[in-house]
């Protein structure tokens, strides 16, 4: 907190009075991440029992789903530290909102393989490049702004109650 030889009372309100596009994007970035995410691991076992499914063939596919994770959310985190988080970023959103409806229709295939692979192919598009991809500049509201972003964009996840 101390570039520019200033210290800032409350870091928070310096960050959201000199950056508010970034806290804004930053708060609803985790919506369309966990957004994709719960369809894909949570809603998905709904949705093939109503098509008679076991939901052992889905809860494996998740499985399968997230071993490939640990290797596509560092490939993305490295690609971004490359060409910039934005962009791929971007891509991950619009590739999640492109596959929406493949998603879907490998899902109603009732086939193991192709569901395996609609959730293989949904699951982490966003992931690597998140991380601090809209955290302000310059360093003094960075490591603020970082963190307003966990804080507050995972309300979903109960962070607002203290069960992050």
């Amino acid at each position: 907190m101390q570039d520019t030889r200033s210290e800032a009372q409350i870091p928070l309100v310096d960050v959201v009075c000199h950056h508010p596009k970034n806290v804004i994007s930053a708060m609803g970035m985790p919506t369309a991440e966990n957004g994709n995410f719960y369809v894909i691991t949570v809603f998905v076992l709904t949705y093939v029992t109503q098509l008679r499914l076991l939901e052992s063939t889905v809860l494996l596919g998740v499985i399968i789903g997230a071993a490939v994770g640990l290797l596509t959310i560092p490939s993305f985190g490295a690609l971004s530290d490359r060409v910039g988080r934005r962009p791929v970023y971007l891509f991950g959103a619009a590739f999640s909102l492109i596959f929406s409806f493949p998603f879907f229709w490998l899902m109603g295939s009732a086939m193991p393989g192709l569901i395996w692979l609609a959730i293989v192919l949904g699951h982490d598009p966003m992931y690597g490049s998140s991380g601090e991809g809209v955290a302000p500049r310059p360093r003094r509201w960075h490591l603020v702004g970082v963190a307003n972003r966990r804080a507050t964009g995972r309300g979903d996840r109960g962070s607002f109650t203290g069960r992050s």
